[in-house]
């Protein structure tokens, strides 16, 4: 795979400091029961109302879900790209700017993230959306390609919150999962794969790569070991962006100037407690 060429030296234009954002997860659930955060929410039937209630706040800068499963509901490379032109057209009417994310967790039925034919349909989806985007705003395209690398990869091999994998050893329902770093290695692929992509359509994109930010301690009066190993499952939430800046994994193909634009999610159960798995409490005054 190609290097990509080195970011831009300063970040890319945003028409302001605050965004706002739409919830547009599209996964299948524990249960397998698909999800449409963008059309359970509403927003997906009130664009012009929810934009222009953002642009009288003033802000000017939105982050929206494309979703692959629902862009490519069938499968087989079959695209159907109606609502996200729908959300530019209304961004248009309203002077806000759209940071795209295209997969959020969800996947076409016939995709598997286990699966190596992963990394080449997720490239054919990004290419796919970034032709269909082109040229739909005046200012270069953001795009997130894969919304929490480190998270999905956690959730698919850990828990059992995405359908079809259960990895959460206490469900009865429980197979065999790879590891999660091998998992992490498989969507940076993606996104590698799907960021050259983006930029055959449309040389002028950037890149957003968000995670999760976390803060894991070790129990108050803990040995030094224990303190080690909560200090070396820290240090695991900076991978995924190692891989993408090439200092990790270089074989996968990440450089510097793939780590273009680096976002953080900041959530209220972000702090736990090695081992235990304690939340730590925002406003309880724990050191």
């Amino acid at each position: 795979m190609p290097s990509l060429p080195d970011a831009a030296s300063s970040p890319p234009h945003l028409r302001g400091h605050w965004m706002a954002g739409f919830e547009g997860a599209d996964h299948l659930n524990r249960h397998g029961e698909p999800l449409d955060m963008v059309g359970i929410t509403g927003h997906a039937q009130s664009l012009d109302d929810d934009y222009a209630r953002v642009s009288g706040l003033g802000m000017r800068v939105v982050r929206e879900s494309i979703g692959w499963r629902l862009a490519e509901p069938g499968g087989g490379g079959r695209f159907d790209f109606a609502r996200a032109r729908a959300m530019a057209d209304a961004a248009q009417r309203h002077g806000v700017q759209v940071l795209w994310t295209l997969m959020h967790y969800g996947t076409p039925p016939d995709v598997s993230l286990l699966d190596d034919a992963f990394v080449e349909r997720f490239a054919d989806y990004a290419g796919a959306a970034a032709r269909e985007l082109r040229g739909r705003q005046e200012l270069p395209p953001v795009y997130t390609p894969i919304n929490e690398i480190s998270y999905l990869a956690w959730a698919v091999c850990e828990t059992s919150a995405i359908a079809p994998y259960v990895g959460d050893r206490s469900d009865p329902r429980h197979v065999p999962m790879p590891d999660g770093f091998d998992v992490k290695r498989r969507l940076v692929r993606a996104t590698l794969a799907a960021m050259n992509a983006i930029r055959a359509e449309e040389p002028r994109a950037r890149f957003l790569h968000i995670d999760p930010v976390v803060h894991i301690v070790p129990p108050a009066g803990a040995d030094e070991a224990l303190v080690a190993e909560a200090q070396r499952f820290r240090e695991f939430q900076w991978q995924a962006w190692d891989m993408i800046a090439g200092r990790l994994e270089p074989e996968l193909g990440g450089s510097p100037g793939a780590l273009d634009v680096v976002g953080l999610n900041h959530y209220v159960t972000a702090q736990w407690e090695f081992g235990t798995g304690a939340t730590l409490a925002w406003p309880d005054g724990d050191p």
